[in-house]
């Protein structure tokens, strides 16, 4: 039996690309032939119309909420959207908006990626909240944010940075040819940094789980009276460091988070321009009868190119200053590491000392023992992360000179 036309998918190719641009509310005012064919409309039926006209009632609201946040804010965005041709079939496209000339611009591709399964099923989960709770467009925003957290990501701008290089990848591999090597840097950066945040986690949790050993110490030293006395001291200094590293740790987790989110950053701006530039050499090859101004078009087109190759090299630049800035945060959190170990040999060497074992005291120097071990392996983790991310992000930067 026959699909209903709205079951059917309207067919495109992954070569083609195709773009529109809009002005800062939504009415088309351009586009490639590729985006007439697909929409089924005619030119005067595009041109000066609202692009919700292409919009399809299984989108849910809570992602167009989003699209907007971004772009008002003047971020660029990626987002899956599923689309309504004119005669009602669907069609899916992988959607890259950027702010462009007092409007919008938007670029998309056919998706195929892994995620691209994932997503679709999220949004049929958003579409049945939203249309069961009936929340505002705001509410179902917030509701899609948690909805990609059990995927491992933190936020939406750490989702679309891998979503946009998982669908490139795809799309290379549908077209079988070799993907750009960023790419594979990137996939590795991204690893790479979510270990970065694991070992980051890691370190807070050990220091969360010491920070009242200072505090025993000084109950022990009470107890042994005069003969605790040494032991009061060890503990007081171990106050002080415990204190420098809850004074550390804080700047320490800050700009853990700053590289991680930075990463995700210079992936996306770097792939958002990889595809303008591979839209750009589309249009050039197009058929020219459209009715646009198509020299202006591709004038935008071209500028808009430079302006993401401009920021995507910054990104990559901002990578390597912030892993440098972390650095020097681990190695202030490594001398404290180093004081702690002082401490506990200090600790170990006078409770041998007592005239009497005793077993709680030698606990608790155990326990900032495996505080500091706890600590220092942490590091050392990060350490290596450290190393191979900027070891990569150079050979990002070192490709894109070299071109």
């Amino acid at each position: 039996m026959e699909k209903l036309v709205d079951q059917q998918e309207a067919p495109f190719s992954f070569e083609e690309l195709f773009f529109s641009r809009t002005d800062v509310r939504g009415i088309i005012l351009a586009g490639n032939s590729v985006f007439q064919r697909i929409s089924q409309y005619d030119w005067d039926a595009l041109i000066k119309k609202p692009h919700n006209i292409i919009r399809h009632p299984d989108m849910p609201k809570g992602v167009f909420y989003l699209l907007w946040d971004f772009i008002k804010k003047g971020k660029p965005i990626g987002a899956y959207v599923k689309n309504r041709a004119r005669d009602g079939r669907y069609y899916w496209v992988f959607a890259i908006v950027t702010p462009v000339n007092d409007g919008y611009l938007s670029v998309r591709l056919k998706p195929s990626s892994d995620f691209f399964d994932i997503v679709e099923g999220a949004y049929k989960a958003l579409l049945d909240y939203e249309r069961t709770h009936k929340p505002p467009s705001k509410e179902s925003m917030e509701h899609l944010l948690t909805m990609i957290q059990p995927l491992g990501f933190e936020d939406y701008d750490a989702f679309m940075s891998v979503a946009i290089r998982k669908e490139m990848l795809a799309r290379d591999a549908k077209l079988q040819r070799t993907p750009e090597p960023f790419l594979e840097r990137f996939e590795e950066l991204s690893d790479r940094a979510i270990a970065l945040m694991k070992e980051t986690a890691s370190v807070f949790a050990c220091y969360e789980a010491n920070q009242y050993v200072p505090m025993n110490l000084q109950i022990q030293s009470a107890q042994l009276g005069e003969e605790g006395r040494t032991i009061g001291v060890i503990s007081g200094n171990f106050s002080i460091v415990s204190n420098e590293i809850q004074q550390e740790i804080v700047l320490f987790n800050q700009s853990a988070r700053e590289v991680f989110a930075q990463i995700y950053e210079g992936q996306f701006l770097l792939c958002v321009a990889q595809m303008q530039q591979e839209v750009v050499a589309f249009f050039e090859r197009e058929s020219r009868d459209v009715p646009i101004d198509t020299q202006h078009e591709m004038k935008l087109l071209l500028g808009q190119l430079a302006s993401y190759q401009q920021k995507a090299e910054g990104s990559l630049r901002n990578i390597l200053h912030k892993i440098h800035r972390f650095q020097d945060d681990c190695s202030r959190m490594k001398k404290c590491a180093a004081s702690l170990e002082v401490i506990r040999v200090m600790g170990k060497v006078d409770a041998a000392r007592l005239s009497h074992n005793n077993s709680s005291l030698n606990d608790l120097i155990d326990e900032l023992g495996a505080f500091q071990t706890g600590i220092s392996q942490s590091l050392n983790k990060i350490d290596r992360f450290n190393a191979h991310m900027r070891h990569d992000t150079e050979g990002v930067i070192g490709s894109l000179t070299s071109c």
